[in-house]
């Protein structure tokens, strides 16, 4: 069985069990020949792995990139060209993607076929606007064409490789560092009002992004929840996480993340 094969199983199964509580949104890359972005629970932003190259026909391996959100602190710790481009509505799509409401949660206007004769737009009930909020989000992942402009490098937390080992059970790792940190090869200035405003000096620290913290939060859905149902270890995917194993201190090193048979290790390089 290939990687793409167990990918492919495991998200349909993981769908066809209910999404749980982990993930509110899955979809196929379409600008990637095997590539699925991810919308986490309780996280603003959105994941994406994307195939990077084949190391062998059972092995794989991904960039995995965070798209943050807007509003999101942590879009603060990346590169000004990166915020910029978060911030551009021709390079990235934010229109509002929603959940189907279960019958309880539908405003009556909407279920009732308007019986007071007014659009749902304008009911009147409270319960419209609510549940229009409560069940959309922001899409927040590039537009296809300008996704395959992007450079690789952006918006990057790490690289994933996925393993189907001889006894059927899949392994995955995350290889990324605490902190990704680089610094302005040139000084970077943008226009405000006519006038030229440096935003970082040359050498100056760029970027310097949660690497391990936005990995991990990805790998404890990754591994567990949706690699777990196809693994052949006979455990219960919905059990937990098996044990995770936390290093004292990684420092700035690399630090690899590893999901096998429904554990999640860690170790420095």
């Amino acid at each position: 069985m290939t990687v793409e094969d167990v990918l492919t199983e495991a998200t349909v199964l993981y769908l066809q069990q209910g999404k749980g509580h982990e993930l509110e949104f899955i979809s196929k890359s379409e600008s990637s020949s095997l590539g699925w972005y991810f919308w986490l629970q309780g996280v603003d932003g959105v994941y994406e792995i994307e195939k990077k190259k084949e190391l062998r026909p059972e092995s794989r391996e991904f960039y995995v990139r965070y798209y943050p959100g807007k509003t999101e602190p942590v879009l603060e710790d990346y590169s000004v060209e990166e915020q910029l481009l978060r911030f551009d509505e021709e390079v990235f799509d934010d229109a509002v993607i929603h959940r189907p409401l279960e019958e309880h949660e539908v405003c009556p206007c909407c279920a009732a076929g308007h019986p007071h004769g007014r659009s749902p737009e304008n009911c009147g009930h409270e319960m419209h606007d609510r549940h229009a909020a409560e069940t959309g989000r922001p899409k927040g992942i590039p537009r296809l064409l300008k996704k395959f402009l992007l450079n690789k490098e952006m918006f990057l937390i790490g690289a994933l490789c996925v393993t189907v080992n001889t006894n059927g059970a899949v392994s995955a790792e995350i290889k990324t560092k605490k902190r990704l940190v680089s610094h302005a090869k040139d000084s970077i200035r943008i226009m405000q009002e006519g006038h030229p405003v440096e935003l970082v000096r040359k050498g100056e620290i760029n970027r310097n992004v949660p690497g391990y913290e936005l990995s991990r939060k990805f790998m404890e859905f990754f591994g567990p929840c949706l690699l777990g149902v196809s693994c052949q270890c006979g455990q219960n995917p919905s059990a937990g996480h098996g044990g995770i194993e936390e290093s004292v201190d990684t420092g700035n090193e690399w630090v690899m993340i590893r999901y096998t048979n429904s554990r999640i290790k860690e170790a420095i390089l």
